[in-house]
C-alpha cells in the first residue's frame, strides 16, 4: 500500500432491485459481485441509507457511493466527484447522509475519504427497466471499475 492510499476501499451501491433507472447502484454493485476478488468491499443499500449507515467505516477508509444522479445531463452520463459536493443531486444518498468532519458535540472528526460515481437518469420516476442510456452507462462502470477507483483514489487523495 502506498503512503497515503486508503486502509479500505468499501463501496456502496444504492438501488431497489427491479428498480429501473434508480437501481444504477444496486446494479452496479451486483455484477460487480460477480467479478471475485475486488480488493475492495462491496455493500448495497436498498432505498435511502439508514442513520449512521458509515459509522463502522474508518476514517482512513475510501468510500465510493454508486446512485442514480438528477442534474438535468443527458441520460447516462457518468458524473465522478468527490464528496462532499454541492453540484450532485442524487437520488438515495443526499449530503445531510455524509459524515461532515464534524461529530454532534461540534467536536472535528476525520471522516473517510467520499467519492460518488453517479448515472444521469432521465427522471425520477422508478421504471421496471432501466434505459438503454442507463444501461450502458453500468457496463461501462462495471467493465473499467479498475480505472474508476484509480480515479476516486486519485481526486481524494
Amino acid at each position: 500500500m502506498a503512503q497515503g492510499d486508503p486502509r479500505v476501499v468499501v463501496v456502496i451501491g444504492f438501488g431497489e432491485p427491479d428498480g429501473g433507472d434508480a437501481a444504477v447502484g444496486y446494479d452496479v454493485i451486483s455484477l460487480l459481485q460477480r467479478m471475485g476478488d475486488l480488493g475492495c468491499e462491496l455493500r448495497v443499500i436498498e432505498g435511502n441509507p439508514p442513520s449512521g449507515f458509515l459509522d463502522d467505516i474508518a476514517s482512513d477508509s475510501l468510500v465510493i457511493f454508486i446512485d442514480s444522479v438528477m442534474n438535468g445531463a443527458a441520460p447516462g452520463t457518468i458524473h465522478c466527484l468527490k464528496l462532499p459536493s454541492t453540484s450532485a443531486r442524487t437520488r438515495h444518498l443526499h449530503s445531510e447522509d455524509l459524515p461532515l468532519g464534524k461529530a454532534e458535540n461540534r467536536q472535528p472528526v476525520k471522516a473517510p475519504r467520499m467519492f460518488l460515481i453517479g448515472v444521469e437518469v432521465p427522471d425520477a420516476a422508478i421504471s421496471e427497466e432501466p434505459s438503454d442510456s442507463v444501461g450502458k452507462a453500468v457496463t461501462e462502470i462495471v467493465r473499467n471499475f479498475a480505472r474508476y477507483l484509480k480515479l476516486a483514489r486519485d481526486l481524494t487523495a
